[in-house]
């Protein structure tokens, strides 16, 4: 797959429906922290 560095707008938006498709249940996921933990450091 050639990458364009000035996509169209409708390659764009293909490629961005593609994308979402492929991970959209990776991106719907919800990660929960118990009370008092924090990950951030």
């Amino acid at each position: 797959m050639k990458l364009l560095t000035k996509p169209d707008k409708e390659s764009f938006v293909g490629g961005l429906n593609e994308w979402y498709s492929k991970w959209e249940a990776f991106l719907k996921e919800r990660s929960k922290n118990p009370p008092g933990t924090n990950f951030a450091k």
